[in-house]
């Protein structure tokens, strides 16, 4: 039937009628299908956004620890790969998760907030080293998602410093936070709330 062409199958195991899984949305269809706990993120988040103009290789999405190291196509037709994110913190897989619609499918994906607080995470500016295997975002990246979110006027910076705060970093990103919104010259008003130390 898929190859008569009455049935499409946007991954293993899962079919939809042609046309009902727009083209551009079937890998993140097929993610969601193969991985329901998943979470897309980082630089596949900041696309989907407008984050950032930078289109990662590879799907970006943290999937629990259960999963494993999971390595597959999502699709035949695409030949996309996942680039998996297992991490020992429930709060990639809950903390700043939204869901949205993409071709009648429920996907989860992070919020803006949370997606800001994980390019961080994933940088040079958190790690170490550049050749540390967490290294999953180019520096330009952050910087270039922290400026749009600072034109942003749906971004809630205070979210984002909660966020952050859960995570250990909050003192971490704070600088670049402030940095970006006094070159912008947006609005201050968490300055007071989140207090360098």
């Amino acid at each position: 039937m898929v190859t008569a062409g009455l049935i499409e199958r946007p991954t293993v195991g899962f079919y939809a009628l042609p046309g009902r899984i727009e083209r551009q949305d079937i890998d993140w269809v097929a993610f969601s299908l193969r991985c329901p706990r998943g979470v897309i993120g980082l630089q596949s988040a900041a696309l989907y956004h407008n984050m950032t103009d930078q289109r990662p290789g590879k799907l970006q999405a943290f999937i629990p620890r259960s999963r494993g190291l999971v390595v597959f196509r999502l699709d035949s037709v695409s030949q996309t790969t996942l680039d998996p994110i297992v991490s020992r913190n429930p709060f990639h897989l809950t903390l700043g998760v939204a869901l949205v619609k993409r071709s009648g499918i429920a996907i989860r994906v992070t919020s803006k907030e949370k997606t800001l607080v994980d390019l961080f995470l994933f940088s040079e500016f958190k790690t170490i080293t550049a050749s540390d295997r967490r290294v999953r975002v180019p520096e330009e990246t952050v910087l270039e998602a922290m400026a749009r979110c600072t034109r942003d006027s749906s971004f809630s910076f205070d979210t984002f410093h909660e966020i952050a705060d859960a995570f250990g970093c909050a003192q971490k990103v704070l600088p670049f936070s402030k940095a970006s919104q006094y070159i912008v010259g947006a609005p201050r008003g968490f300055a007071a709330k989140w207090p360098m130390q």
